[in-house]
């Protein structure tokens, strides 16, 4: 039972991101065009552009372990034009552009007490001193633990403006509590290059 509500919450999750891409790619293509409608001609451009995702940078790649409160990460499916580190926690992109990014982890709770936890997405970018490190996004959940095992789930989604070579990373809390044995898996990062500007 415990199986079909993770892959219905999962499911349910990934919808939830269809969602919310459309509505970000929808708003910036809206502010992008002079009178803020989206014409037919306009349209068919958006269509053309995102047609041939082969040669898009795209990316998923599911938790391996951790590292320094880092994740670690396992290539898992249509990774083109994205690089892991030597030590797998930070991922980064070869070409400009507008990426879309979606962060998931699920975390096994039980016992007594209660436990803080969080996700932090750190970005490395180049800035006016060389590169230089944000956090840009996060999560945070705080459970009273019981008996009885409990899932909890953070995730955290991005409209990012990246330059080559430019990386990410996700930092969490109470990393030895991550589920890393379900199957669907439902700790990963997912990237997805939309547009070049």
């Amino acid at each position: 039972m415990a199986n079909i509500a993770r892959t219905q919450a999962s499911w349910i999750s990934a919808l939830v991101v269809v969602a919310i891409s459309a509505s970000c790619v929808t708003w910036l293509c809206v502010t992008r065009t002079s009178r803020g409608v989206i014409t037919d001609a306009f349209a068919a451009h958006l269509l053309r552009v995102y047609q041939n995702a082969s040669n898009k940078a795209q990316g998923i790649f599911k938790v391996d372990g951790y590292q320094d409160k880092l994740l670690t990460w396992e290539e898992e499916c249509c990774v083109s034009h994205l690089i892991l580190d030597r030590n797998k926690t930070w991922i980064t992109v070869k070409e400009k552009g507008i990426y879309l990014i979606y962060v998931h982890v699920t975390y096994g709770l039980k016992g007594n007490g209660r436990k803080d936890l969080r996700l932090i997405v750190n970005f490395n970018y180049t800035g006016d001193k060389g590169m230089e490190q944000q956090e840009i996004a996060a999560d945070f959940d705080t459970r009273e633990l019981t008996e009885t095992e409990q899932d909890a789930s953070l995730s955290a989604f991005l409209l990012l403006n990246m330059s080559p070579m430019e990386q990410l990373s996700v930092r969490v809390s109470e990393e030895n509590l991550i589920k890393r044995d379900i199957r669907p898996f439902t700790n990963y990062i997912s990237i997805i290059r939309y547009a070049d500007w």
